[in-house]
Parts: structure tokens; C-alpha cells; sequence
């Protein structure tokens, strides 16, 4: 998982079939099952804000909620490797990670995400809040023709990373220290498991 590049920089990115973290069959089944259900117009148009506010020109994503209740294989999977990575940072960072939330995501060609942070201002004390925010690249034909990258801004706007969404790619950075932005996805749908790590 290049922990230490994370516990340096609070951030780091790695591609999951080289770390033999998941195969590229399992890849390929979560790929064509989100790319099914949009086909099938299963997916929400996804919100911003608590207040659940839909606004394109800001975010233009579609999100597919994962439940853990849901009898899909492919949810039940996704979240067992969502529930091992958190385990495993728990263990390494002593981050007292308690649960997770997570959707599988599709920008169709033309969508994107203004910068933003992924804490919320505005919490309770007792409430669980976003530690670490997890991005797990889908799309197995996008080129960097197609855009789509994640920039990833320093707390000073600096841009540290521009990240492509090549096919097996994770990245995963702390909730409230960095800025982020995804640019508009163009000529294909750009996919993506995204989740949070709640403590």
C-alpha cells in the first residue's frame, strides 16, 4: 500500500494488481458491473453539500451507493477489500478507522468535480467524520486523451499530483488535508470505486 510515502506526505498511489491486492478478473467483473447498471440507468445523480443539492456544472458524476445489506456479489467484494484495507491502516497508522462509505462511480464524457475537501465543516462531536478518502480506478480503455485526472492541491492551492485513471491505479489520501478536483472526462466514461474511511 507504499505506506511509507503515505505516512510521509499523507498521500500515495500504487496499482493494486502489482501489489497483488486484487486481480485483474476481479477488476474487470466490478468494471462491467457498475458499466451495466448505468447502461440500465441504475445510478444516482450525485449531490453535493449535506443538504443533497444536485448541481452539474459543479459535480457531474453518477454514484451507485454500496449497501451492506445487498445480496451482489460484486458489493459484497468491493466492501471486503475496502473492510481489509481499512483493517490494515488501523494496524499500521493507529488511525482507529470505524467504518467505511462507499459508491461505485461513473463520469459520463463531459462530466466533472470542482476542487473541494471531503470533511464536512459542520459535524457533531460524537459523529464519525472522513479520515482517509479512497479512489480505485475502473475504466480499463481511458487514455490520457480522455482526461478525467484527479488533481490533488496542497493546503497552499500548490498542485502536487495529477493523477491519471489508468485501469488498476489506487490512490488514497487524508479527508481534510487536501484539496482535489477531477477534470472533465472526455470521448468515454471514467469509473471508479470511491470510498471513506470513517474514525
Amino acid at each position: 500500500m507504499n505506506y511509507e510515502k503515505f505516512e510521509i506526505q499523507h498521500y500515495a498511489s500504487l496499482d493494486v494488481r502489482e501489489e497483488n491486492l486484487l486481480s485483474e478478473e476481479v477488476l474487470n467483473k466490478w468494471s462491467k458491473f457498475i458499466l451495466e447498471k448505468y447502461q440500465r440507468k441504475e445510478l444516482k445523480k450525485s449531490e453535493i453539500g449535506q443538504h443533497g443539492i444536485v448541481a452539474e456544472k459543479i459535480r457531474g458524476d453518477f454514484i451507485y451507493w454500496l449497501d451492506p445489506k445487498s445480496e451482489e456479489s460484486e458489493v459484497q467484494e468491493c466492501l471486503s477489500f475496502l473492510n481489509r484495507v481499512r483493517e490494515d491502516l488501523n494496524k499500521t497508522f493507529f488511525l482507529n478507522l470505524k467504518s467505511v462509505e462507499s459508491h461505485l462511480t461513473v463520469y459520463p464524457p463531459g462530466g466533472a468535480y470542482e476542487k473541494h475537501v471531503d470533511v464536512f465543516k459542520k459535524h457533531t462531536p460524537h459523529s464519525l467524520q472522513r479520515q482517509v478518502s479512497l479512489i480505485l480506478y475502473l475504466n480499463k480503455e481511458m487514455v490520457p486523451e480522455d482526461h478525467g485526472e484527479l488533481i490533488l492541491y496542497s493546503s497552499s492551492n500548490e498542485v502536487l499530483e495529477k493523477i491519471h485513471p489508468k485501469f488498476g491505479r489506487l490512490i488514497y489520501f487524508m479527508s481534510d488535508e487536501f484539496p482535489h478536483e477531477v477534470l472533465t472526462t472526455l470521448n468515454r466514461e471514467r469509473i471508479s470505486l470511491t470510498a471513506w474511511f470513517l474514525g
